[in-house]
């Protein structure tokens, strides 16, 4: 594997949102030889078009014409798209899941692929926003020897930062990505239907929030845990968690769970801290147990 990644041809198999993302990043990273196949045709070939790249009708032209071949479709999809493609040992093979090990690949390792896993760690509902997102991410890498070189040399390319993750580990890993890339966007969608009770559009909501999430943000990359931490429970207002779960539980009583669940793991948080006094939190937990038996009556 001595050529450089970007003197190879690329395919990327899977044209949406993180494929799409991925081939505009490697295109501005030096990429000169892109071969793009998706299920939208018509969203592929436009995509090819602009990066001056090869559209192709089937996955098998896109493999045959590459060298490193990036797949990108829908995670369950993996194992059976890789399985009906014919592979040589002339291929690198790389998924972009979270969660699977490179057992989803073994179709191309047993035809003698050398195989890797390339996820970034970022919520990418846009191509153009996400390969502009890519700068600086965190990308989950694994693979061996050459492979795993090479997968340093492409997050290096994009602005990255690599980290190698045990298979053992995937799943915990993808749970924590999901806990803020699929979970926080929930959880704001959530805020900002609370919105219709204050007689306002929750786009609103949305337009309010979203400036506070980013600040949020940015106050756990800077200063960290528990610098970084916020809210009533943190300050141990008791008196204003009270009056939260009582407009819950009179507004909005599907949330009221929601918020008691995560009002506890900020109370875990302030106790660890231990810059609250013990007998304001635990007043806190016992308006927390009340709400919570109120939902079950």
């Amino acid at each position: 594997m001595s050529v450089q990644w970007h003197d190879m041809p690329v395919a990327i198999l899977g044209c949406g949102r993180v494929g799409g993302a991925l081939a505009i990043a490697m295109h501005e990273a030096g990429a000169s030889d892109l071969h793009l196949t998706g299920q939208r045709a018509e969203h592929a070939a436009a995509l090819a078009e602009r990066l001056g790249g090869t559209h192709h009708d089937t996955m098998q032209q896109a493999v045959d014409a590459a060298q490193l071949v990036i797949v990108t479709v829908p995670d369950d999809a993996i194992e059976p798209v890789v399985s009906h493609v014919n592979w040589s040992a002339a291929h690198t093979v790389l998924h972009c899941c979270g969660l699977h090990t490179l057992d989803v690949l073994q179709t191309a390792h047993d035809a003698g692929a050398a195989i890797g896993s390339l996820h970034p760690l970022m919520a990418i509902t846009d191509p153009n926003q996400g390969a502009a997102s890519l700068s600086g991410a965190t990308f989950a890498i694994e693979g061996e020897g050459d492979v795993h070189t090479l997968l340093e040399c492409i997050v290096a390319a994009l602005d990255g930062r690599a980290v190698s993750i045990a298979p053992q580990q995937r799943a915990l890993y993808h749970a924590s990505a999901m806990l803020v890339g699929g979970y926080l966007s929930a959880l704001g969608a959530e805020a900002a239907k609370l919105w219709e009770h204050l007689g306002l559009d929750p786009q609103n909501g949305i337009k309010a929030l979203t400036p506070m999430m980013g600040q949020v943000a940015a106050n756990l990359r800077d200063q960290g845990v528990p610098d970084a931490l916020a809210g009533s429970v943190q300050r141990g207002d008791v008196g204003t968690v009270q009056a939260h779960l009582e407009a819950l539980a009179a507004s909005s009583p599907e949330t009221l769970a929601l918020y008691i669940a995560l009002a506890r793991t900020s109370l875990h948080q302030a106790r660890h801290a231990g810059r609250v006094e013990s007998e304001h939190l635990d007043a806190i937990e016992s308006a927390l147990i009340a709400a919570e038996a109120s939902i079950s009556r």
